[in-house]
């Protein structure tokens, strides 16, 4: 898809699909002056395209979500779920941390409420911002003079549980806090891509990056060139790296579709590397999970592996190269587990199935989509080598004779806390979170800088520092 004219920009909000979210709203209006100010002493001299050239190239400009909302509560799980488990305070603090070294790189921070209520400004003042609302949020229509980013994001407590004139609770709004921005939407050479989720609860926040983007002054240098819920594809961001101005690496099988990965390829004009999450060939609502609670393992590309210097990955050992699929040793805790009397036989087999084709690479060619025939029957690992990558691995290099005891205390460990999935702000420089010492060791003694902040509060949530951060402009 072409960069879309200033007709198509203002029209694509106005089909909006119903989508029922979940909290009320917050009554305090932020004021949005600062980043208007901001943007217009940027436009002056305003980057142009290749808005991103890599996923390691020198981050210029970025948006975060401080998780200082509560969200109410969340329908799509069992029991009311409230998430007693989150503090946030510890959150809000580990997270400005984060944005501490995010701006002592060198780039520009800006957050999504703010670009959120830079937009509902403009989308007013052009008297837009009503008939947004009441197509996507018609319950909420009459409060629109009250609403607040804030409020969209996640709800002051004293609006946090509406009720009706009986004094019966009303649910109004599936909110989601958009801590994880890098999952709406992801920065390409050439434009924005606007994602598409799995999960209802999460579609709300991916209908406000469509209205940002659409009306935000942050964000109008920034062409729309692929939207997802436009295309009915299932995409999700933390699955999408840029690997050059040409080529993309993308995650599918899980949380994105496979076939959007041909589709990309037709519609951006840029190879994409698919890599195997899930055998599954399709992705469908509700998300079916994988066997043996194996969904946060590999949740998206970017809890595996992500990109941390030219050439060069850090990944979860084992799972994506052919060389090791014998060598496994999770393999063996599988097949314990899969003769214990109070796991089904048939889900450690399906487990056991999985990982077998987990990681395996089809490259879709620029511009037809077509599949490249030189690159089959290897998996991640294998084609990144054969490109002359570097591979670090989660929790150092794996001895020959890893064990049981080594993969749990070496490895998973480590994984939980997202050793993968860090952000790189320039060739060889890493912001990740604290608590993988072996992984930070190893990568430290390959000349790799790593900046470290408190992951233990943000990492409940299964995301890590690629997660929490969406780069406008690297280069």
């Amino acid at each position: 898809m072409g960069e879309w004219n200033s007709i198509q920009r203002r029209s694509f909000l106005k089909t909006t699909a119903g989508c029922l979210a979940g909290t009320a709203l917050l009554n305090i209006t932020r004021p949005f002056s600062s980043i208007l100010a901001a943007d217009q002493v940027l436009s002056s001299a305003a980057r142009t395209k290749p808005w991103v050239i890599s996923d390691i190239a020198p981050l210029r400009r970025v948006i975060i979500s401080p998780p200082d909302h509560d969200e109410g509560l969340n329908l799509e799980s069992p029991g009311l779920d409230l998430e007693p488990w989150v503090d946030r305070e510890a959150e809000l603090h580990d997270h400005s941390v984060m944005r501490a070294l995010l701006e002592k790189s060198g780039a520009e921070v800006l957050t999504f409420e703010q670009v959120l209520d830079d937009a509902i400004a403009v989308a007013r003042t052009k008297g837009q911002f009503h008939t947004w609302l009441r197509a996507l949020l018609p319950a909420l229509s009459k409060e629109e003079k009250d609403i607040t980013a804030a409020g969209l994001m996640g709800a002051a407590r004293e609006r946090l549980y509406p009720h009706d004139d009986d004094g019966n609770y009303r649910h109004l709004v599936d909110a989601d806090t958009v801590t994880w921005p890098r999952d709406v939407a992801v920065m390409l050479p050439t434009g924005l891509l606007i994602c598409n989720f799995t999960r209802e609860r999460r579609v709300f926040s991916a209908h406000l990056m469509r209205f940002a983007a659409e009306y935000a002054t942050s964000l109008q240098r920034y062409p729309v060139v692929f939207d997802a819920i436009e295309e009915q594809l299932l995409i999700e961001g933390g699955d999408i790296q840029v690997i050059d101005k040409e080529t993309l690496l993308m995650g599918v099988g899980f949380r994105s579709e496979p076939q959007a990965a041909r589709e990309l390829a037709r519609r951006l004009n840029m190879n994409v590397i698919a890599v195997k999450l899930r055998k599954d060939n399709y992705v469908k609502r509700p998300l079916k999970e994988a066997p043996l609670g194996l969904s946060t393992m590999f949740m998206h590309l970017d809890t595996c592996c992500t990109h941390i210097d030219d050439k060069h990955v850090i990944i979860l050992p084992w799972f994506f190269e052919n060389e090791a699929v014998g060598k496994n040793p999770f393999v063996r805790v599988l097949k314990g587990l899969a003769r214990h009397p109070r796991i089904k036989e048939e889900e450690a087999e399906e487990a056991l199935s999985w990982l077998a084709d987990i990681g395996k690479v089809t490259r879709y060619l620029a511009g037809s989509g077509e599949v490249d025939s030189q690159v089959k029957d290897v998996k991640l690992v294998d084609y990144l080598r054969s490109q002359g990558y570097r591979i670090s691995y989660v929790g150092g290099p794996p001895p020959l004779d890893a064990d049981i005891d080594y993969f749990f205390d070496g490895v998973y460990r480590e994984h939980l806390f997202q050793a993968a999935n860090v952000v790189a702000t320039s060739p060889g420089h890493i912001i990740s979170y604290d608590h993988c010492p072996r992984t930070h060791e190893a990568l430290r003694s390959e000349k790799i800088d790593v900046q470290v902040f408190p992951g233990a509060n943000l990492r409940r949530g299964y995301g890590g520092p690629h997660c929490l951060t969406l780069p406008l402009e690297r280069g």
